[in-house]
């Protein structure tokens, strides 16, 4: 009896997934937009992204987007991030020829500080400063921890550039 690892699983299914895509979704799969390609914004107080399901759907189904990356500047709640993901995931998944699930990416550099209620960081550089290595994996579990909560998987750090004037 041949046992087959997990790895082997995952390459088996993407080695189908690969040969069943046509170009166009290859080349859209690498395709990364950010949030405010397929949003209208925020709503009338401000505070929170409302996603155009045609700008979406677009998107997804007809131009086969990969990943998208939160760039607006402010801060949501966990549950008004789960549903805003969720519903992207959901049009990725049900909506589109693959079921492809989308990645959605997030820069938690120093904590979740698009998350109201989310706990923040020292800087990176200044983490380093302390030579506290169990603190900084300390911190990066957390923010991880933080991150999922929101349906957020793929965070954009650390950020190892020193900027030099």
């Amino acid at each position: 009896m041949q046992v087959t690892t997990r790895q082997e699983t995952v390459s088996a299914v993407t080695d189908d997934l690969l040969s069943r895509m046509t170009l166009r979704e290859k080349v859209g799969q690498m395709t990364q937009l950010t949030l405010q390609a397929i949003s209208v914004g925020q709503n009338e107080k401000g505070d929170q992204v409302a996603l155009d399901s045609v700008k979406l759907r677009k998107a997804l189904v007809e131009d086969h987007v990969g990943s998208f990356l939160n760039v607006f500047n402010q801060a949501m709640s966990r549950e008004q991030w789960r549903a805003l993901i969720g519903e992207i995931q959901q049009v990725a998944r049900s909506e589109t020829r693959l079921g492809i699930p989308i990645l959605y990416g997030i820069d938690a550099v120093h904590g979740c500080g698009y998350t109201t209620d989310a706990t923040l960081y020292p800087q990176n550089l200044n983490l380093g400063a302390t030579w506290n290595r169990e603190l900084v994996r300390e911190i990066g579990r957390e923010t991880a921890r933080e991150l999922t909560q929101n349906g957020t998987f793929w965070n954009f750090s650390p950020v190892l550039d020193l900027g030099r004037h």
